[in-house]
């Protein structure tokens, strides 16, 4: 007997969102073009420390650029990586001396 819940391969995917992600995990159509992975890594998310960009059964590591350029009229750069939970236990961010990436292990 097979069971039908059972799950054969993870999912992964990058997305360069190009966007205030803070407003993004807001919007439904957003959300639900994530929904079927298991890890996100998002870039260019224009975050900052205190961000509220939390998705719903996931959780995250992200590291949000902390020099803005002074011509520049937004937050830019940014990377984020969101994991389900059922994956918390098993995954640790890693020391990084950048903060253009986030090392996981």
């Amino acid at each position: 007997m097979v069971c039908s819940s059972v799950r054969t391969a993870l999912k992964f995917t990058t997305w360069n969102i190009y966007g205030n992600l803070e407003q993004k995990v807001r919007e439904s159509s957003f959300l639900s073009s994530l929904e079927m992975f298991d890890f996100l890594s998002l870039v260019e998310t224009k975050t900052r420390v205190d961000s509220n960009i939390s998705i719903s059964g996931y959780s995250f590591f992200h590291s949000p650029r902390s020099k803005q350029h002074k011509k520049a009229r937004s937050s830019s750069g940014g990377v984020a990586f969101y994991f389900r939970n059922t994956f918390s236990a098993g995954i640790k961010q890693m020391e990084s001396s950048s903060e253009d990436f986030i090392w996981v292990r």
